[in-house]
């Protein structure tokens, strides 16, 4: 079973349909790089996955749970974040707290486990 998959996804602003028939499937350990031109659908699709962006039609599945009416507020304790470009993070904030701000839902050893790889990358 995928870990992310994406299947037969309209998603736009208003009107204006910005992804149309998007399918995609991400298993676990893999990387994925999305990648394209300014205007292309790039922040679209990862809006739409984080529910930021509605859903016309099609569903996002993440470990076998549809999450297509899920409000993106519960989405990081179910594992998914969206981390913006740089100009959207909590400036007024320390980077400790930038990232706490996605560990909501999670015991404090996960976080922690978490946080150690984190800073392990870095």
């Amino acid at each position: 079973m995928p870990l992310l998959e994406v299947n037969a996804l309209h998603s736009g602003y208003g009107k204006i349909q910005i992804l149309q028939d998007i399918t995609l499937k991400i298993n676990k350990g893999e990387f994925v790089s999305i990648i394209g031109a300014n205007g292309t659908g790039k922040t679209t699709l990862l809006r739409t996955i984080s529910g930021l962006t509605q859903i016309s039609s099609g569903e996002v599945m993440f470990n076998g749970v549809n999450i297509r009416h899920y409000p993106p507020h519960k989405l990081p304790g179910l594992g998914i974040g969206h981390v913006p470009e740089g100009r959207q993070i909590f400036p007024q904030l320390t980077v400790l707290e930038n990232l706490l701000v996605g560990y909501v839902n999670q015991t404090e050893q996960l976080r922690e486990q978490q946080l150690e790889l984190i800073y392990g990358l870095f």
